[in-house]
């Protein structure tokens, strides 16, 4: 599974535009959206699932916890605060994390990455 489609969506949208005149201030409300990675987890059915995490924050608490909550085999994750990493740049900075094991990756490039991942992936189905 590749990053979030969307995790929120807005509440109401509206057919026309919004004219600055008529507004001094205008506020977005979101609500969440269905979670297409655990939804899959839920009903993968024997198949091997492989999410990503895009964390600034405890990162590696928060990706293990993805990992569990979501039901998934492996789970590539990444903070977009680090030089080489995350959007804008063809490297990326991955730590792969699957219930065993925590593998740190150097900086790369995101083809590198993906083969990585691959690598891995054809590891769990033996």
């Amino acid at each position: 599974m590749t990053a979030a489609v969307e995790d929120f969506t807005p509440v109401k949208t509206i057919d026309s535009k919004i004219k600055k005149e008529d507004n001094d201030r205008f506020t977005f409300e979101f609500k969440k959206t269905v979670d297409i990675l655990e939804n899959a987890g839920k009903n993968k059915d024997g198949f091997k699932l492989i999410g990503f995490a895009l964390e600034t924050d405890n990162g590696l608490e928060n990706a293990k916890r993805k990992l569990k909550n979501k039901n998934l085999d492996l789970i590539a994750l990444n903070n977009p605060k680090t030089a080489g990493a995350g959007f804008g740049t063809d490297t990326n900075i991955v730590t792969l994390i699957d219930k065993k094991n925590t593998e740190e990756l150097p900086l790369m490039s995101k083809y590198e990455v993906g083969n990585k991942i691959l690598d891995r992936y054809l590891k769990m189905k033996q």
